[in-house]
């Protein structure tokens, strides 16, 4: 379950880094899907 918006950072340092790696994610496949295309 994802934390409200608004929600202070840090406060899950947990649930920061999912999203960080998660965000990392995006950004390489979209570079991928960008070169590849």
């Amino acid at each position: 379950m994802a934390p409200p918006k608004g929600k202070v950072a840090g406060s899950n340092p947990a649930w920061d880094t999912i999203q960080f790696s998660a965000f990392n994610d995006f950004l390489y496949f979209r570079t991928v899907a960008m070169t590849a295309g």
